[in-house]
């Protein structure tokens, strides 16, 4: 009946429920929330980054509202702001020509 979705035992999850899904996901986002309020949002910023795959001659920040600015080392042109309130309007994994997942 739908032929885009599938059950998580059907993509090789046999061990793994929605529930310890669920409580994978609550760690990880109270350790967030955690590091948040301790450290303040430069940890949670700091944390993110380090799991971008470098590229050379780019750096890059996440500022104060979440949106991430990418800086060329070479010459002195303003960052590109990508804008994360428009990223989470648009899930970057579902096909709008199918509505279904990218493949």
């Amino acid at each position: 009946m739908r032929p885009l979705s599938s059950a998580l035992e059907e993509e090789g999850f046999d061990d793994l429920g929605s529930g310890a899904l669920v409580e994978s996901f609550a760690r990880h986002l109270m350790v967030a929330i955690d590091a948040w309020q301790e450290q303040g949002f430069g940890e949670i910023a700091k944390s993110y980054l380090a799991r971008l795959t470098p590229e050379p001659g780019v750096r890059r920040d996440i500022d104060e509202t979440g949106d991430l600015l990418v800086r060329r080392v070479v010459g002195k042109a303003a960052p590109e702001r990508r804008s994360l309130t428009r990223a989470l309007a648009e899930p970057s994994w579902l096909d709008p020509a199918t509505g279904g997942p990218r493949r």
